[in-house]
């Protein structure tokens, strides 16, 4: 059995065991263009997401992970999608994660993200996801 990481490359399952993991990402879309982000480690662009902490909301989830990954705050709008994934992070764990999907809108543009392992945040339009942006295919 093979997991995907962050990068979409195939990670041999080693048999340690599997941890469940619920994740909300916010899919924030303004004028055609489309809010992603860009951490230090990783290859590929994604959107602002994450694990939901245990004892936390999936809207205070989604605003936590937007502070970190995009330095931005958001009004949490309507489910669009859910999906259940299998992957490997760089922690060294093997997950079983739901996946939701939330539109957003941007309440607040802060001046950095509060997470030092992020590159890069911004819009950019949707014909250049595939193209100059390389994404998970998920999103």
């Amino acid at each position: 059995m093979k997991f995907l990481n962050a990068d979409q490359e195939l990670v041999e399952y080693d048999g340690s065991p599997i941890t469940w993991r619920v994740s909300a990402y916010a899919l924030i879309e303004k004028d055609g263009e489309i809010f992603i982000i860009k951490n230090k480690t990783e290859k590929l662009y994604d959107i602002v997401g994450g694990g939901v902490e245990i004892g936390e909301t999936i809207d205070e989830a989604l605003q936590r992970e937007c502070l970190e990954e995009g330095g931005i705050t958001i009004q949490t709008g309507k489910l669009l999608h859910a999906h259940v994934d299998w992957f490997y992070h760089k922690s060294g764990t093997f997950f079983q994660t739901c996946q939701l999907f939330y539109r957003a809108t941007i309440q607040e543009y802060l001046d950095a993200p509060t997470d030092d392992a992020m590159e890069w945040r911004g819009f950019v339009p949707v014909s250049e996801i595939g193209k100059t942006y390389r994404l998970p295919p998920i999103v």
